[in-house]
């Protein structure tokens, strides 16, 4: 057999589909997060699991520092990130909002919108929520500024003041021109900031963004509604929200109080239970006291405004329960229903001190409860703490959904985890990120490259949010140097991601005549930035397969690291895949340029050279030259002839259990003996074979193999 080899790039084929939703035997797979990229050179061409930075400072004229991304996936490729306000307490908070478009890999930043919650004190954010409404039930005639319901309920769903509008399709990305609200007047009267087209019996589209946030403030922190917000009102100049005053559903920011005298005043984050319907929703308040208690707020109820605030969105308030170790106060609190573990199928709510995860049923936070804590999980570190010390400073947590996991995070110059809930003692699963002190703004020297790291330098703590298999990852620091926003596939760690989902798949790649498979060979780009500073990405998985290409039906075979797949049965066709590991030290995923397969066909065997010298046609004997070493043990041989006029085979036999004979000879003929397996012992080594019966005065192809 001939050793043969194929090879493939990424770049040179254009072709590319969904995998597996939209598999394509002769196309690039693409797992949901992973992308093909181009460029003018050879490194800049491969697939990779997407990833991007933003660096908030630098984006904009007047330099806000964020943290606490929330992120709201409004269409299948686009993504609106909200971040909240870092920077120093104020009497006014802005909000800021990021794009991410998914077809492109690109993290862009919009503009903002400046809240003024009561003006009394200053307030530091603690935590924040977006809410999404769209509204399409019945259609519309326009009038220049008028806009009249047909069928609509727009009364009922309480659609305020501040939203928008667009005409002519209920899908909102088909939506090119959209209307500001300017009044509401019942179930089928709007009015629109500019003059419509005259339009009779439309489809349409409402848009409306609500913000949740809670701030603390001696006397008057607590829970803000901000109602009436679109998109377009995140201008890089900002827009000014002002205090509501008396009138709910207007654009304003309402101030959700617990009582007239407030008490949530050192709220430590909050997070949202899902819509109920228009005039519910329950948001929980995690408050940072020693111990701490919970608030429950319905932030979808009808308010009755009285200088700005209502005690109609407060439901109750726990007791108090004691933990171990303090409650962060930095975006605490997340709701999950877990598929493992403890709290296996229950809705909870998680929170963290600096020493442990606390969990805790949503079913258990009733008025005044003092055991509305089910369980912890303690601070161990990958490895136990004989591995890496535990940071006791947890600050705070994400659930990835898509992964079913925990991201924790400890303080800003300790690792992170990634992890199940567990109840048992057991160490966290990973740890994450690593604290490099490097500064990822953008005048970082070519010769490095950015990645999610430790600053350790100031307020840099990470906080995060998970949406749609991606992870936002904002470093939260007050300067251009360590304010940065990271974007990961997360779903696409090879840890978690479902066997194909997140793969990188190739198209299948010809193997004719295959008759033994030998290796794989994959090509990557080793290092990013220069070849001194710049850090490496994080390693691969590598499968193969050579069944069931064509219908996507075979089972992928995972490749050790030398790449051997000579045990594998060969077919027409190979097709290689990819995963990747994304949560490691730099969380840089691999960039995949392309990889080749090497095989023997079924043309004669390469360690040997057919010996026309030494073979005897008289007694149709066929000998070979032992020309190069196996390394090892000689496998089994396998000798077919051919009719070499007619293409027929006409005997088959292997060096088990032959039906003819084989020798050996080890100086070039001059003795024969029995044909053993033994390796290449010199240069005059030669085999030989001699059929039982072979007919006469025919032209014989003879072709060595392994069996």
């Amino acid at each position: 057999m001939s050793k043969l080899a194929v090879d493939y790039l990424f770049k040179n084929t254009a072709l590319t589909s969904n995998y597996p939703t939209a598999y394509n035997k002769d196309a690039i797979g693409l797992g949901d997060r992973i992308t093909k990229y181009t460029g003018a050179n050879p490194q800049d061409n491969y697939c990779a699991p997407q990833s991007g930075i933003m660096r908030p400072m630098e984006s904009n004229p007047t330099n806000i520092p964020v943290m606490y991304p929330h992120v709201v996936q409004w269409s299948t490729n686009i993504y609106h990130v909200f971040l909240a306000d870092a920077a120093a307490a104020a009497l006014t908070r802005r909000i800021v909002m990021a794009e991410y478009n998914k077809t492109t890999g690109g993290l862009s930043w919009k503009g903002f919108v400046t809240l003024s919650p009561v003006a009394t004190g200053t307030h530091t954010i603690k935590g924040h929520r977006m809410l999404l409404d769209r509204y399409t039930t019945g259609t519309v005639n326009t009038s220049a500024t008028a806009v009249a319901g047909i069928g609509t309920t727009w009364l009922t769903d309480r659609v305020g003041v501040g939203g928008r509008i667009g005409f002519g399709s209920t899908d909102h990305t088909q939506i090119t021109t959209w209307y500001q609200i300017t009044i509401t007047g019942g179930e089928g009267s709007i009015t629109i900031g500019a003059s419509a087209p005259t339009l009779t019996g439309v489809p349409y589209v409402i848009e409306l963004y609500t913000h949740v946030m809670v701030t603390t403030n001696t006397t008057n922190g607590g829970l803000f509604v901000t109602k009436g917000l679109n998109a377009d009102l995140f201008i890089p100049a900002g827009t000014p929200i002002s205090f509501a005053v008396s009138t709910d559903l207007l654009r304003a920011v309402y101030w959700l109080k617990d009582a007239g005298v407030l008490t949530n005043v050192t709220a430590g984050g909050v997070c949202l239970d899902t819509k109920v319907s228009a005039t519910s929703q329950d948001a929980y308040v995690v408050e940072a006291t020693a111990p701490p208690k919970i608030f429950k707020y319905n932030v979808r109820a009808a308010l009755t405004v009285a200088s700005g605030a209502s005690t109609a969105g407060w439901v109750l308030t726990t007791g108090t329960e004691v933990v171990i170790g303090a409650t962060s106060g930095t975006n605490n609190g997340r709701l999950a229903t877990l598929n493992h573990g403890p709290a296996i199928g229950v809705k909870t709510l998680f929170f963290v001190t600096v020493s442990r995860v606390y969990r805790v049923p949503v079913s258990g936070i009733t008025s005044g409860s003092v055991t509305w804590i089910a369980g912890s999980m303690g601070e161990i570190p990958a490895g136990g703490t004989n591995s890496m010390a535990a940071s006791s400073a947890l600050s705070s947590l994400e659930v990835a959904d898509s992964i079913d996991r925990l991201l924790i995070f400890a303080g800003a110059i300790q690792r992170s985890y990634l992890t199940k809930y567990v109840e048992t003692g057991d160490a966290f699963e990973r740890d994450i990120f690593i604290n490099s002190n490097q500064l990822d703004q953008s005048s970082l020297d070519s010769q490095f490259f950015p990645y999610p790291n430790i600053c350790g330098a100031g307020n840099v703590v990470f906080s995060a949010w998970s949406e749609g298999g991606m992870l936002f990852l904002c470093r939260g620091g007050l300067t251009a140097t360590t304010n940065v926003l990271y974007l990961l596939a997360g779903e696409c760690d090879y840890a978690y991601a479902s066997v194909g989902k997140n793969y990188l798949v190739s198209p299948r790649i010809a193997t004719p005549n295959a008759k033994k498979l030998s290796r794989v060979y994959v090509n990557s780009v080793l290092y990013l930035g220069g070849d001194i500073n710049g850090p490496s990405p994080e390693p691969y998985k590598v499968y193969v397969r050579t069944a069931g290409i064509d219908d996507d039906s075979g089972t992928w075979v995972q490749v050790g690291a030398d790449g051997d797949i000579s045990g594998m049965a060969p077919g027409a066709y190979i097709q290689v895949a990819i995963s990747f590991r994304i949560f490691g030290y730099t969380c840089i995923p691999a960039r995949i340029v392309g990889f080749g397969v090497t095989y023997e066909d079924t043309s004669s065997l390469s360690n040997y050279q057919f010996s026309a010298t030494l073979s005897v046609a008289a007694s149709k004997q066929f000998a070979w030259r032992f020309s190069t070493a196996f390394g090892t043990t000689v496998p089994t041989l396998q000798i077919q002839l051919y009719d070499a006029q007619t293409g027929g085979s006409l005997l088959t036999d292997s060096t088990v259990a032959p039906t003819g004979t084989w020798e050996k000879s080890t100086n070039s003929g001059g003795a024969w003996s029995a044909y053993d397996a033994t390796d290449l012992a010199n240069t005059t080594t030669y085999i030989r074979y001699t059929p039982a019966s072979l007919a006469d005065n025919i032209v014989i192809r003879p072709v060595l193999t392994l069996a």
